[in-house]
């Protein structure tokens, strides 16, 4: 990293009855239990399951056109994969930089994820010869790639530098901050 460089940080996410950060202070110093029982998520007592989840509040106000997605690939994306794309977004607000500043540069972004095995699946009934079904099929494999959640980050935003999904299991968020701070003291990129 040059002297010139400046390092701006923000911070945002999604919370148990938090939709921002401030909410999840708020609600942590007011002394709100946000691990509630309810059938919000998930019928009580499904499976034998313990009826108290962390939920977060909302995760499907995603507005696609704003990220540039086509509506098909929006409706087969997996909720984390939106979310990902909101808080990046968010968090880049936060940090006090308005994201069109960014847009051509030579910006890394570094997602730290554990991909576990789903039951995502693939849609019933894939005719090679209907275009729908491969349509389907393609939008529904690509957006739930979880690789790809640093890529998509750096399309919407036209962001040019390094774009990786590390996934080195417990460690990963560790690790992608690590591999952030490489590439920039190699001046690789340069980060906001």
């Amino acid at each position: 990293m040059s002297a010139n460089d400046v390092v701006i940080s923000g911070m945002s996410g999604r919370f148990p009855l938090s939709d921002t950060t401030d909410e999840l202070a708020r609600n942590l110093y007011d002394g709100v239990d946000m691990v509630t029982a309810d059938d919000s998520r998930w019928p009580t007592g499904l499976y034998g399951m313990n009826s108290r989840f962390g939920k977060i509040t909302d995760f499907n106000k995603f507005d696609a056109s704003f990220f540039g997605l086509p509506d098909q690939m929006v409706s087969e994306i997996d909720p984390q994969a939106r979310i990902v794309l909101e808080v990046a977004y968010e968090a880049i607000v936060d940090s006090g930089t308005n994201p069109q500043d960014l847009r051509g540069g030579n910006t890394g972004v570094y997602v730290g994820h554990v991909s576990i095995s789903g039951s995502d699946g693939y849609p019933d009934a894939v005719q090679p010869d209907s275009a729908t079904s491969l349509s389907r099929v393609a939008f529904k494999t690509f957006g739930n790639m979880k690789c790809l959640l640093a890529n998509r980050i750096s399309f919407a935003l036209d962001l040019h530098g390094p774009s990786m999904t590390v996934d080195t299991a417990c460690s990963s968020a560790a690790s992608a901050i690590i591999m952030a701070l490489n590439d920039l003291t190699l001046d690789k990129c340069y980060v906001t």
